[in-house]
């Protein structure tokens, strides 16, 4: 597990933040910050919240608890409704990395095992389908996915015999989808190693490569 000590002192230099800016920022002596990063000594809830904002990240991903590296596959359930009704159904997901050295690319794999939520954002003219998916992500997974700018996370679907990416852009455009098919070899990968080496592989990564997931 990746803990508080670690993600706060990469988190530091990664933004090449002095000791001296944090402790200013929190009202507290540099001792008692120093003793943060030393994994001495654990700040309360309230001292968390601050560096929490401070780095503009959530409680959970600060002692690195980030929910979609914890638990990096499995199933979400999912209910919503529109025009036609009330849309049920059922996605296998899993997250993961295209270069396992490297945390600067990722995906989230969908794969619908009951519903028909895919087949109407691909069809549909307008975002709606695909802004309540991202909502449904971020709700679930706590991913933080930005609907418009991917936040370097790629949502991969399987259509039209492969591989795509499902994206939209600014405005009022309908959703999209990009050819991933390049990307297969490494998706089947990382998709087969076991989920266990998967945590271990993601927890190794937060701390080498800070991400922007939280």
């Amino acid at each position: 597990m990746v803990n508080f000590a670690a993600v706060l002192k990469l988190l530091r230099q990664k933004y090449n933040i002095k000791q001296k800016d944090i402790v200013d920022f929190l009202g507290i002596p540099l001792r008692t910050y120093q003793s943060y990063e030393y994994g001495k000594v654990d700040p309360n809830l309230s001292t968390l919240s601050k560096i929490a904002d401070y780095f503009n990240i959530s409680l959970d991903y600060l002692v690195g608890r980030a929910k979609i590296v914890q638990e990096p596959e499995g199933t979400i359930e999912y209910a919503f409704a529109d025009d036609s009704g009330v849309l049920m159904g059922e996605f296998q997901y899993v997250f993961g990395i295209y270069d396992p050295e490297s945390f600067s690319a990722k995906f989230l794999y969908l794969k619908e095992i009951k519903g028909t939520l895919i087949k109407k954002i691909i069809n549909s003219k307008s975002q709606f389908e695909f802004l309540a998916l991202v909502y449904l992500l971020n709700n679930k997974l706590q991913l933080n996915y930005d609907a418009f700018q991917n936040n370097g996370v790629d949502l991969i679907i399987d259509a039209y015999g492969g591989y795509q990416e499902l994206n939209t852009g600014m405005g009022p455009s309908t959703p999209t989808l990009v050819d991933k098919s390049y990307c297969a070899e490494k998706i089947d990968n990382w998709i087969k190693i076991p989920l266990e080496e998967k945590k271990k592989i993601l927890e190794e990564c937060m701390v080498t490569s800070w991400p922007n997931v939280k």
